[in-house]
């Protein structure tokens, strides 16, 4: 492992101990076994006064890297010590974006993890990349929104260097991504921007956002969205109907409610000729299925491409309960 004893007064934080080491020839700049320095380890620690110590030292190279190419400033970055972070960002010939190895600069980990003074700090620096793109082609803002951040998300998203509309490799944007998880208070701040692209698609074209946030569930973030003016227009086209299909499809009762009562048209159909009502049978939701047989205007005989009707697929599949609900409903039609 190569681990002596500059290693461990850095890592315990011993200034005094590590000064009389180095003066006594120990090599301040030394690596073990991992590539890790004594920086790395008061880095990695939060203990500046050590971290001062070293930057003092003519052979302690500051962009030192460990086995996975990380250096001091993305170890301070990844543990959210903002002191040390500080102290590092300053120094002459710093590499803020500096890669490792799992393609992740500083302001990425700093991002990962949560820690809002260090993004704060990592922002302030005319050239660090805020756009950085990983291996997978997210971006920090993209990560921030995926993981709920709503504090990093407003941290980044203030930075004018930022692209809002960043796109990630399958082309999920940020916003797009915070509708995939649910997580309303990032989907609000990036809704409420001009500059955010609610239209936008990603590679296949087939998902929009209303069918995101109803195919996964999420009320109070569809309710965001058809607030919004771009996307309340979607309840009369192809790619707004796919929201009540897929609600339907995977039994969300409320949202399927929801999209009824802006207007959306429980009899739409999908390429098979299949309805809301033909989906929720099909697929065993029942509340669904009640709630749709007791709207006024579903066409509950509707048939698909093949000739097949809710009640018919509800025989096939043996829903009982749905089967009923639709005799019941087609008896009173």
């Amino acid at each position: 492992m190569n681990f002596c004893a500059v290693h461990l007064s850095s890592y315990l934080g011993l200034p005094k101990v590590l000064r009389s080491l180095i003066e006594e020839g120990a090599d301040a700049a030394k690596a073990d076994g991992n590539g890790w320095t004594p920086l790395h380890y008061a880095a990695q620690e939060g203990h500046e006064a050590t971290v001062k110590l070293l930057m003092q030292q003519s052979n302690v190279d500051i962009n030192s890297r460990d086995a996975t190419n990380q250096t001091p400033l993305s170890v301070a970055a990844e543990r959210g010590h903002e002191a040390t972070v500080r102290l590092l960002v300053i120094a002459d010939g710093i590499d803020v974006d500096s890669e490792d190895s799992h393609y992740k600069t500083p302001l990425f980990r700093a991002v990962h993890y949560g820690h809002e003074a260090v993004v704060r700090l990592l922002l302030e620096q005319k050239n660090v990349d805020v756009n950085f793109l990983s291996v997978a082609e997210v971006s920090p803002l993209y990560l921030a929104a995926r993981k709920g951040n709503a504090d990093v998300v407003k941290l980044l998203i203030s930075d004018d260097r930022v692209d809002v509309n960043i796109k990630d490799g399958y082309g999920h944007t940020p916003l797009s991504v915070a509708v995939l998880y649910g997580h309303v208070d990032v989907v609000k701040l990036l809704i409420a921007r001009e500059d955010t692209d609610v239209e936008s698609k990603d590679r296949t074209g087939s998902d929009s956002l209303l069918s995101m946030a109803a195919g996964n569930g999420h009320e109070a973030v569809l309710r965001l969205l058809l607030c919004h003016s771009k996307l309340a227009k979607d309840n009369r086209n192809d790619r707004g109907q796919r929201a009540l299909a897929r609600a339907a499809i995977c039994g969300y009762e409320a949202v399927v409610k929801l999209l009824i009562s802006h207007g959306f048209d429980v009899n739409t159909r999908n390429l098979w000729g299949q309805t809301p009502l033909f989906l929720a049978a099909q697929h065993g939701q029942v509340e669904v299925v009640r709630v749709l047989v007791s709207h006024e205007r579903v066409d509950v005989v509707a048939e698909d491409s093949l000739g097949d009707t809710p009640l018919s697929m509800a025989v096939k599949r043996g829903h009982e309960v749905i089967v009923d609900l639709l005799q019941s409903r087609i008896r009173t039609a």
